[in-house]
């Protein structure tokens, strides 16, 4: 003897008489490629006498899948032969969906991250060791030099492999000691590295910004200032950093080669692309102004939450 709940008759959509009253009729309705494992949890509920629990899909008349949840006890008479067997089924459809796009969802974000990071952090590495690499070349005999070259090509392709890829890394920095003094101190690195100057001027951004906030403003100037590097040939950068309650706004500004805005794209841009993403996500704007032989101007401004302000609220 086999009952069941209302429940699998609404989810079906069918009478207990059009449903049938055996466990057979009911595995008609199983997905195909689930009916396997269904069958199998019932024969072990039997043959260890114990209730059993599994989350397959069913195929509705009218050629619709669902996702239930089935669960069931199997009753035993006095010589341990499978007498009746209660089952309980629920509709949870709704939920698989909710479950497989936060998977989804978390898988990105997980991605994106690491691309993002591996891609500021060690990208940055290798075009200074690219750097060190060319300028060693200047002065080298000419079978160091060949060799030097053959370094260089390698480098540039792991700048390419680096893009597209991540790691979770950032300046311990941000969390001891918070932005501004982080700034100053890749500034010294940067300039010590590159040869490049940074004139930073700064303004309100010398208290503790929210964690996400503060990474980005990070990460933006890194991976400006690294372009600079790669694309501006000079000698100098100006950075300006500024906040009110709200916004957190970064202006970085070379007098270099330009470029054309309209032309960036995720196979030669990625850290550009990477960066309007971070910023996008944070519910920010970036601008960037350049032409060719003109320089580059580049404005981001990230919202930032007023604590103060939502206490007195």
């Amino acid at each position: 003897e086999l009952i069941w709940s209302d429940e699998i008759f609404r989810i079906f959509g069918l009478t207990p008489q059009q449903f049938g009253a055996t466990y057979d009729a009911f595995l008609k309705y199983v997905h195909q490629d689930d009916r396997e494992s269904v069958e199998w949890a019932v024969n072990e509920a039997i043959n260890l006498k114990k209730p059993y629990s599994i989350d397959h899909r069913v195929v509705l008349p009218d050629g619709t899948s669902r996702f239930v949840h089935e669960q069931g006890a199997v009753t035993f008479d006095k010589q341990g032969k499978a007498v009746r067997m209660l089952g309980v089924v629920y509709d949870i459809t709704e939920r698989k969906q909710i479950e497989e796009e936060l998977r989804q969802l978390s898988q990105r974000l997980v991605r994106r991250s690491i691309a993002l990071e591996l891609h500021d952090q060690v990208g940055q590495s290798l075009t200074v060791l690219k750097l060190i690499l060319d300028q060693a070349k200047q002065s080298c005999a000419p079978d160091v030099k060949a060799r030097l070259d053959d370094g260089v090509a390698t480098i540039t392709d792991l700048i390419t492999i680096v893009r597209n890829m991540s790691l979770n890394l950032r300046p311990a920095m941000l969390d001891d000691l918070g932005l501004l003094p982080t700034l100053f101190w890749y500034f010294d690195r940067y300039t010590s590295q590159t040869g490049i100057n940074v004139d930073f001027k700064h303004n309100g951004i010398d208290h503790r910004f929210p964690s996400e906030i503060t990474v980005a403003a990070y990460r933006i100037v890194q991976e400006a200032l690294t372009n600079v590097v790669r694309y501006a040939g000079v000698k100098e950068v100006a950075v300006r950093a500024w906040a009110t309650p709200d916004t957190m706004t970064l202006r970085i500004e070379d007098k270099g080669k330009g470029f054309n805005p309209e032309t960036i794209d995720a196979r030669t841009s990625s850290g550009l692309l990477g960066m309007q993403e971070r910023i996008r996500l944070l519910g920010g704007n970036l601008t960037i102004e350049s032409s060719h032989g003109a320089g580059t101007i580049l404005i981001a401004s990230l919202p930032v939450h007023d604590e103060k302000k939502k206490k007195k609220q």
